[in-house]
């Protein structure tokens, strides 16, 4: 088992695949549409979407770009360290296993207009964005852009958190978790500095947060309730917590039912979604400042 799976602290079931397919189309509306305004959708041709999950971005590009004229012929590719998500009737989209802090294979490389990423935050190392980054750069056609979305843990901190102490005191473990693993509290600020001096041109990072889009709180409520439901059994486990799943399961149903009584009293988390676009530049001959091994 590779590292990366040993931290990603998420099963790999149809329940979780059910929640990351909501998840995507909760994401597309804070961010505003699965391809942010700061990437051009002409010339768009070739896709690549790392750590794909269920490929439910690429459907959705695949779906709206057919109501585009092209130049070429459009392809659409997913990659992942795991096929337990992939759909079993893939149409006309690819997928690969493959571990993004490994080198890509060849027929990829300088392949892709737009490679997109999402939610990586709790499968990467800060350690390895240098890595993984350098990889993704080797994807892109000279010219071609770069999306990553990442869920910045430290944001839920922000709303009215303050007012809720009983509340930092629940998200201690899961804090813990993330710092004893080498996991990032703020992903999009590492990865904007990461693509500045990797020699990435255009580089903005925007921060589309829920204390933005009050009409999504219902759903905000229901996504976070649904992520921490999957992820604080497993961090209970890993972190020494307790000892079994069982008591896992029982520790992580009193923990959501105390934060759900929190969001009923009024607590409202700030979460952002900190979001880097970057473009490799035309004449770099795919060599830019960092390189995998």
């Amino acid at each position: 088992m590779s590292e990366a799976r040993e931290i990603y602290p998420l099963p790999r079931d149809e329940n979780e695949s059910n929640r990351l397919n909501e998840q995507h189309y909760f994401i597309t509306e804070i961010i505003e549409g699965p391809i942010v305004k700061a990437v051009p959708r002409t010339n768009l041709f070739a896709f690549a979407d790392v750590g794909t999950g269920t490929g439910i971005w690429l459907k959705e590009i695949l779906e709206s770009m057919k109501h585009m004229p092209a130049a070429c012929p459009r392809y659409y590719h997913g990659f992942d360290i795991s096929d337990a998500q992939f759909p079993s009737t893939p149409e006309e989209i690819d997928f690969t296993v493959q571990d993004v802090t490994r080198p890509l294979p060849l027929q990829h490389q300088s392949r892709y207009d737009l490679v997109h990423v999402r939610m990586l935050v709790g499968a990467i190392k800060v350690s390895d964005f240098k890595t993984v980054l350098a990889n993704l750069i080797t994807l892109l056609k000279p010219g071609g852009y770069l999306q990553w979305v990442e869920f910045d843990i430290i944001t839920l901190l922000e709303g009215n958190g303050a007012e809720y102490p009983k509340f930092a005191e629940l998200l201690q473990p899961y804090y813990s978790f993330a710092t004893a693993n080498g996991l990032s509290l703020c992903a999009s600020k590492a990865i904007y500095t990461a693509c500045k001096e990797a020699g990435l041109v255009n580089v903005a990072r925007y921060c589309p947060t829920i204390l933005d889009h009050l009409d999504l709180e219902e759903r905000f409520q229901i996504w976070l309730l649904a992520s921490f439901k999957s992820i604080m059994p497993r961090i209970f486990l890993r972190t020494g917590t307790v000892a079994t799943e069982d008591a896992a399961k029982q520790l992580a149903s009193h923990w959501l039912s105390e934060l759900g009584e929190l969001l009923a009293e009024g607590l409202k988390p700030g979460t952002t979604f900190g979001t880097v676009v970057a473009q490799k530049p035309n004449d770099s001959g795919g060599a830019l400042g960092y390189h995998s091994e």
